[in-house]
């Protein structure tokens, strides 16, 4: 008697979680259908996709398995859907990921565009390159400055061989220097000055 009743409760408690579920996302979609932008909507009209009523019969038939298999097999739905959150957060992680080599640990020191250009002055005796900061990367270096806004900071970094990078976390091959372009206390820019 107290086996039959539990394994009624449990399978009671199993069977009113697909409910609960459907009801869930059925007010959910049915939100999003309703918050559909009038320029949607008009694209819609326009391309005159107007559902057919072989359409309606298919997309209601395609909702009734739908429904049907998540009051069955609700555990497999809640595991689909708990990867399809966890692939978007992971997605998500990797938009943030640094794109650039240097990240704050490898922050030196506050320096201003002059000293900078100062700093790294190209003179070639052969005359090869141009005597000009930064000699052939100095057109890079000005689109670098050309970002900068007046709050903005500019940051030697300098990364050890054999550090792991900010970008696609590799180790540095050789010595890196170059300068960090620093917003809000955040990078948002680049110039490598050097590498190997």
């Amino acid at each position: 008697m107290i086996e039959s009743l539990l394994s009624n409760k449990l399978a009671l408690a199993y069977f009113s979680v697909g409910p609960i579920i459907l009801i869930y996302f059925g007010i959910k979609s049915w939100i999003e259908y309703r918050e559909r932008s009038d320029f949607i909507k008009s694209v819609q009209e326009m391309m005159g996709s107007k559902p057919t009523l072989k359409d309606q019969i298919k997309t209601y038939a395609m909702y009734f398995v739908a429904g049907l298999i998540v009051l069955v097999a609700w555990p497999v739905f809640v595991a689909w859907v708990s990867y399809e959150k966890y692939k978007e957060y992971r997605d998500m992680l990797e938009r943030r990921k640094p794109k650039f080599f240097c990240t704050n640990e490898y922050l030196i020191r506050k320096i201003s565009a002059i000293e900078a250009e100062k700093d790294s002055l190209v003179i070639d005796p052969l005359g090869m390159a141009p005597s000009i900061p930064f000699g052939h990367l100095n057109a890079a270096w000005c689109e670098f400055l050309a970002k900068i806004e007046a709050s903005d900071e500019i940051w030697l970094y300098e990364i050890p061989k054999g550090s792991m990078t900010g970008k696609d976390h590799n180790r540095a091959t050789s010595l890196m220097k170059g300068y960090a372009h620093i917003r809000r206390k955040k990078i948002i820019g680049e110039f490598v000055r050097q590498s190997g």
